[in-house]
């Protein structure tokens, strides 16, 4: 049993420090500048969105266009909290070919080269979707100085 003590001590402080660190800033979409109050606005601290992605958000009271869960996408409760980020992985119509909107937010810290490093989020697809995405993904991008 004391050779087993230093064993557990240890494994337990080893377990504290490589625990997960989010580098994801305002990752569950709670903090925003202003309430949305139509599709394309986009109004999540931190995040900016390429095209119009949607931003629904319970301070939203319409009960129809960007709340939560009631809106013009269907019905969908946020997974933490009570906001989340809406767009489209692709769309084709008669006005687009190969429309995507996509959502982007800087890391808290620099990651390291040689370091893995896991990603993690939800996705749903919208009641009022006629077609569904496989290929939805995360991309890490070193800006261009």
């Amino acid at each position: 049993m004391k050779r087993l003590l230093p064993l557990i001590a240890l494994l337990t402080l080893l377990w504290l420090h490589s625990t997960a660190q989010n580098l994801v800033p305002n990752p569950s979409f709670e903090q925003y500048s202003l309430c949305p109050v139509y599709p394309g606005d986009f109004y999540p601290l931190n995040w900016n969105g390429y095209k119009s992605p949607d931003y629904f958000n319970e301070c939203d009271d319409s009960l129809f266009y960007v709340s939560v869960p009631h809106n013009s996408a269907g019905f969908q409760y946020a997974h933490t909290g009570f906001a989340y980020s809406g767009l489209y992985a692709r769309a084709t119509s008669n006005n687009y070919t190969n429309y995507r909107e996509i959502i982007r937010t800087k890391l808290i810290d620099t990651l390291i080269i040689g370091t893995k490093y896991y990603v993690s989020f939800y996705a749903s697809l919208a009641e009022y979707s006629n077609c569904a995405s496989n290929k939805i993904g995360a991309l890490y991008n070193v800006p261009q100085s």
